[in-house]
């Protein structure tokens, strides 16, 4: 799974400026890794 290239493709079809995708991608980031860090007997994504 690749965030940025994920949401960069989101962002250019939606017309979204490049800072509101990079933010995007960041919090969606954040959320992974406390997933990862409150379930560690889950393999990461």
């Amino acid at each position: 799974f690749n965030a940025l290239g994920t949401f960069g493709y989101l962002g250019h079809y939606f017309g979204k400026s490049e800072a509101d995708v990079n933010d995007a991608s960041i919090q969606a980031h954040r959320i992974r890794r406390a997933a990862n860090v409150q379930t560690p007997l889950l393999p990461p994504r």
